[in-house]
């Protein structure tokens, strides 16, 4: 069973000129198994994203989207890392 991690990132226009917040970007977890024939949630229940603690709500949790890919979106005015937990 393999699981990729990444980011994607993407310099925007904030909505709102008063606030710095022009960092849009998304943190994901996806099993990338081809050889799996089981739903993504027989192997893992969910995925915890541990944001900068900043953020209201710093410690998200996903379960699966499309397949097996669990995912995060929003936008901020920086750079931090993100620790990911996979529960299995």
């Amino acid at each position: 069973m393999k699981v990729r991690v990444g980011n994607k990132h993407a310099i925007v226009e904030p909505k709102d000129k008063k606030k710095r917040n022009i960092h849009s970007w998304t943190c994901f977890a996806e099993l990338v198994d081809p050889n799996h024939t089981k739903k993504c949630s027989a192997f893992i229940s969910k995925v915890r994203f541990e944001l900068h603690e900043t953020f209201p709500n710093p410690i998200r949790e996903t379960k699966a989207k499309d397949g097996c890919l669990f995912e995060l979106k929003s936008v901020g005015w920086g750079y931090f890392d993100i620790p990911i937990t996979i529960f299995w």
